[in-house]
């Protein structure tokens, strides 16, 4: 572990401090043990238009990033409104999993029922008691409110907040309470990095990261 710190001291206003922490992995510590991972996709009408386009982008970027994994994965996944319209049991990565995010219509439509969507995604990963890591990844603008009590324990879950008035509160706690991590952006902005922060959370113990749209748990 490096510890960097700084001081910047602007000719007028305020000094501000600046500190960066660089981790580096040891030998031998990446994850070896079975991941399975459950994609769910809020299609709902308050994701119409550009934020539903951003989430079929960064679901798709999600698939490519956890097909490159060294450790073996399992993807599922749940598309949601009012209802649930498609839902893909866990599987290594393929055909399927890709046109279930293409079919995704962008003009989004129906309620928001996350909590229902969420409890169908955990129903994926069966009751098996073993070594498999397990998460979920959700990508939604949060608009609901209450309480989700997990009815399995020992899975995270990881938030892509996707609009440009995230309901983080809801969305935060839902992350914090399970030991997953958050990313929010705006429509149009860097899927590619949603991607990459949100599979790396997946990837392991959620680290807190230091840089603009990410929190943990």
């Amino acid at each position: 572990m490096k510890v960097d710190r700084a001081t910047f001291a602007p000719a007028e206003g305020t000094p501000e401090e600046f500190v960066l922490l660089q981790l580096t992995p040891g030998a031998g510590q990446e994850p070896t043990s079975p991941l399975d991972v459950v994609l769910v996709l809020d299609r709902s009408g308050s994701m119409d238009g550009p934020k539903m386009a951003g989430c079929k982008q960064i679901a798709g970027k999600a698939l490519d990033r956890l097909a490159a994994f060294s450790r073996p994965v399992r993807v599922g996944a749940v598309v949601y409104d009012s209802e649930i319209h498609a839902q893909l049991p866990l599987a290594g990565i393929g055909e399927q999993h890709r046109k279930t995010i293409r079919d995704i219509p962008v003009n989004g439509g129906g309620g928001t029922n996350t909590h229902v969507a969420l409890d169908v995604a955990i129903a994926l990963f069966g009751g098996e008691d073993d070594d498999r890591e397990r998460c979920v990844i959700i990508v939604t603008d949060g608009q609901v409110g209450g309480e989700w009590q997990a009815k399995r324990k020992g899975v995270r879950i990881h938030v892509v907040g996707i609009d440009t008035a995230v309901n983080d509160a809801f969305l935060s706690d839902l992350a914090r309470r399970s030991g997953g991590g958050t990313y929010f952006l705006r429509p149009g902005e860097d899927y590619d990095a949603a991607a990459a922060a949100i599979t790396a959370f997946a990837s392991g113990p959620v680290a807190d990261p230091s840089r603009k749209g990410v929190t943990s748990g």
